[in-house]
């Protein structure tokens, strides 16, 4: 009897269940980051609660604040507890698909100064922006420019929106005033307040307002890059004073000794300490300006000049020696070891940045190391022996990919990876535009959500139809235009996106331009504008040295050295103005920027190659680590030389 009774309490202890149930509710379940959730628990029968967020972190309180800082689908569940453990759960998901924008807005400017209003944090191609400039002028640009008349102190208010976020609502103040005295910084051009008699002037200048150098010897400049040296020994207090568009100015003293006495002070840098017999190692100085160098090996070789490469082909630890001399002819020695082992294992990785493609769709390969040898297998029976390849497959499948490295120790490394064809692949139309409407007459900048090579085929609604990937178009009209976007692939698949472009009599100007010569450059030196608004037909130039320009893209020259501020203003059809303002710094010192120089490693003899440099007049060329060099002028488009030093070509 007693038997029976026990199992007849078990199976009414079964089927009775528990007395909680979980479930909760919250505030939003959607929103950016970082998005702040309150949980209120609508639980019943409960004696303790535990909550996952999904993200890590936990609480263990009744009722829960969270925030999520990072994009995500999150499962957030409450987990409710009686007095015996027994539990009951209840699970939602909360989405945080962007993040918060912020505000970037200088906090004080001189009255009739452009000052930028920036939004950052989200780039969300539906965002809707409004700045409030306080003044009764407002802009929809989410990166734009704009002065105050008067002074005083502006409540600055952004109402952004978009489909993730909803409406946040963010601002911020920006006093104008007359009375504003500008900040000095000057900033070490790689040397010290301690120099040799004739080295370069240590210091420069990079901030946007005129400037003054006073060297302290009766000598003076407005170059924010002075070209400027000490002939005698002796201490200099040097003033530079810099002046804003309030007309204020400030000023800071730094002193300066010049002893004809200072040793070089300096370092090696190797590109690796632990190499193969035969590699090559590549060496350069680390130091201030002005020194000369010169390089002592222990296999009996040296050389002269800044970078340098070395190899050598034995085992053995081998050190490198680097004299340097100063200005002032005092020399000091700095040394690296180098390890030259035949243990070495090679480095690398095997890159392929498209993996999934159609057929008879070109597949780059590349391995990032340079190495002895390299054989590449692809998985269809075909191989190769290049540092890097294109290959394609003229059938659909999974192919495995095998690359054999071998360094010059004679020591292998295998990498795996996999190809994916698929002719089934589709690919993705659509483009976003850079405002939400736009007047009669702007010109409209399309650019696809993807930048995978597609046939493009674009028809703007209004009978005209284009097929470059990136058109520029002008609709004649006002109204509201369906733009259709079609994408071809090399499997011959399509896909179709279309859009509304709005033309109407209220649509914003924006302004932009490019400097194509760079914006760093000598007196007297033509520099061209290029006009990237969208509406160039009414713009005005100013160059801040007393000139402007109505022309389109205009050519402009400075006779003196100083910091300009060039300004565009952009006046559209609907009256709408627009204003960008860049920097343009005209200094004795100015350098042209080195060329981006390339190689083609799967040829021998190398070629090397570069796009001309804005404003350079030729080239010299050095294959022997700047030891002789050649003039090289060339003509066209790009240039190139042909080579066999296959140190350099160590990039793809």
């Amino acid at each position: 009897m007693k038997l029976f009774a026990f199992l007849i309490l078990i199976q009414l202890m079964a089927t009775a269940g528990f007395g909680q149930t979980a479930s909760f509710s919250v505030d939003d379940s959607s929103g950016c980051a970082p998005f702040t959730m309150v949980f209120t628990n609508t639980s019943t029968g409960f004696d303790s609660v535990h909550w996952d967020f999904d993200d890590g972190t936990f609480a263990s309180s009744i009722n829960a604040n969270h925030i999520y800082y990072s994009i995500g689908e999150y499962n957030v569940t409450l987990y409710v507890y009686d007095s015996l453990l027994n539990v009951d759960s209840s699970t939602q998901t909360i989405y945080v698909a962007s993040t918060s924008p912020y505000i970037n807005v200088d906090d004080q400017a001189c009255p009739g100064s452009l000052t930028s209003f920036e939004v950052q944090g989200n780039f969300d191609s539906d965002n809707t922006v409004l700045w409030d400039f306080g003044d009764g002028f407002t802009s929809n640009q989410a990166n734009t420019e704009h002065a105050y008349a008067d002074t005083g102190i502006y409540n600055v208010v952004l109402t952004f929106g978009n489909s993730a976020c909803g409406v946040i609502v963010i601002s911020d103040s920006i006093l104008i005033s007359n009375s504003l005295i500008p900040e000095v910084h000057i900033h070490p051009d790689g040397g010290s307040t301690m120099i040799c008699p004739g080295s370069p002037f240590p210091f420069f200048y990079d901030e946007n307002l005129s400037i003054m150098w006073d060297f302290g010897e009766g000598t003076s400049t407005n170059d924010p890059y002075p070209v400027f040296q000490y002939d005698s020994v002796g201490t200099y207090v040097v003033t530079v004073t810099t002046t804003n568009s309030c007309g204020n100015s400030n000023t800071l003293d730094t002193i300066i000794t010049v002893d004809s006495t200072l040793i070089p002070q300096h370092a090696i840098y190797a590109s690796s300490t632990t190499i193969c017999p035969n590699d090559t190692v590549s060496l350069y100085p680390i130091s201030v300006k002005g020194y000369s160098f010169e390089w002592f090996f222990d296999n009996g070789d040296s050389a002269t000049g800044g970078n340098v490469f070395t190899s050598f082909n034995d085992t053995g630890i081998y050190t490198v020696s680097l004299a340097a001399t100063n200005a002032c002819g005092n020399t000091s020695i700095a040394t690296k070891d180098i390890l030259v082992s035949e243990s070495i294992v090679p480095l690398g990785s095997l890159y392929i940045p498209t993996k999934v493609v159609c057929p008879d769709e070109s597949v780059k390969f590349i391995c990032t190391k340079k190495n002895a040898t390299y054989l590449w297998y692809f998985g269809d029976g075909d191989s190769a022996n290049t540092k890097s390849i294109n290959h394609s497959y003229g059938i659909a499948g999974t192919y495995p990919i095998e690359l054999i490295i071998s360094n010059y120790c004679g020591q292998t490394t295998i990498l795996y990876d996999t190809v994916i064809v698929d002719s089934t692949l589709t690919p993705e139309s659509g483009f976003f535009l850079n405002q939400s409407s736009y007047c009669s007459g702007d010109e409209v900048i399309f650019k696809p959500v993807s930048s995978a090579y597609f046939t493009h085929y674009w028809d703007f609604g209004d009978g005209n139809t284009d097929t470059i990937s990136k058109p520029l178009h002008t609709f004649g009209d006002t109204g509201a235009f369906q733009v259709s976007h079609i994408t071809v692939n090399s499997c011959g698949n399509t896909d179709t996106a279309t859009s509304i472009v709005k033309i109407d009599s209220f649509g914003f100007a924006l302004a932009n331009f490019e400097i194509l010569t760079g914006n760093w450059v000598c007196p007297e030196s033509p520099i061209n504008f290029s006009n990237l608004s969208s509406n160039i037909n009414s713009c005005l130039w100013y160059f801040d040295d007393g000139d402007s320009s109505a022309q389109a893209n205009p050519i402009h020259s400075y006779a003196f050295p100083g910091n300009y501020l060039v300004t565009l203003s952009l006046t559209n059809s609907c009256g709408n103005v627009s204003t960008i303002t860049k920097l343009v710094t005209v200094t004795n010192s100015a350098l042209l920027p080195a060329p981006l120089v390339t190689c083609d490693a799967n040829t021998l003899p190398l070629i090397y190659s570069w796009i001309p440099v804005p404003g350079a007049l030729g080239y010299e060329v050095s294959e022997d680590s700047g030891t002789v060099w050649i003039a090289n002028n060339g003509v066209g488009e790009t240039h190139t030389i042909v080579s066999t030093w296959e140190a350099g070509c160590q990039r793809q």
